[in-house]
């Protein structure tokens, strides 16, 4: 069970599956996987759907059968794991208990935002950040960049991940300058700094707001080396700041680098 914070509407729905779809079965840490899409099926009324692909991973074929429905700001998911020839029989007593299931969402008032996240490492394991499981990937890689960016399902809130190389030092006055002109260039033109301050966890932390654009953000950043700079930035609009607070502070707390910050 996932508490959204909010009910989503048909289009946000349809992303929570894929973005779920995508962080679930096609990043693992632990092998290389091969996702080949079977069967889907949405319906957008019920807030249902079905998803059925067959996996390849160390060295065999799993069939993996995903079911998904929203009760209010809830959504239940469950994965039957079986071979393909098992798959209808065991397909059929899957969807009688999941027929069964009766929630109670005042039980789980409790839950935090988007409680279900995986552990986002870097491949060098100098840094790593825990990512809502159904919010949308985005990647986009160059020479001396790697940029991830994870979408909320609702489109209010986004989580960012940006690793640059440089052969140029990256002195303290530089890295500063530098992310500076990030929030400028890619998030918004009238930034307003509301808050400067080295976190618990070692790393330089920024409060920003857009006035125009109606969103606020925490940016925290750390040099590892002379060379590279990591920088993590959520983004939340004003009107969903009281859903996205929680998860916000979650995200931020447990950013880590492990890498020769020196």
């Amino acid at each position: 069970m996932t508490d959204t914070g909010m009910p989503l509407d048909a289009d946000s729905f349809k992303r929570f599956v894929e973005g779920r779809e995508a962080n679930q079965f096609t990043q693992a840490e632990s092998a290389e996987i091969t996702y080949i899409p079977l069967e889907k099926s949405v319906d957008e009324g019920e807030r249902s759907a079905v998803v059925t692909k067959e996996l390849y991973q160390e060295g065999k074929f799993e069939v993996v059968r995903s079911l998904y429905l929203q009760d209010g700001e809830f959504i239940y998911t469950g994965d039957l794991w079986t071979q393909e020839d098992r798959l209808e029989s065991y397909a059929r007593g899957m969807d009688i208990i999941w027929d069964s299931i009766t929630g109670n969402t005042e039980g789980a008032g409790d839950l935090d935002i988007y409680q279900c996240v995986f552990p986002k490492k870097e491949p060098e394991n100098s840094y790593s950040v825990d990512i809502p499981v159904p919010w949308l990937p985005d990647q986009t890689r160059s020479r001396s960049s790697g940029i991830e960016t994870y979408h909320s399902p609702d489109q209010h809130a986004v989580i960012q991940l940006i690793r640059y190389t440089t052969e140029i030092d990256l002195s303290d006055v530089i890295v500063g300058n530098f992310v500076l002109q990030l929030l400028w260039d890619y998030y918004t033109r009238d930034v307003v700094i509301t808050a400067d301050q080295i976190v618990s966890n070692g790393n330089e932390q920024l409060a920003w707001c857009s006035p125009t654009g109606g969103y606020r953000g925490i940016t925290q950043f750390r040099r590892i080396g002379l060379h590279t700079l990591v920088i993590l930035t959520m983004i939340a609009d004003n009107d969903y700041l009281e859903i996205y607070q929680g998860l916000r502070d979650r995200t931020m707390d447990r950013f880590v680098i492990e890498g020769n910050t020196e």
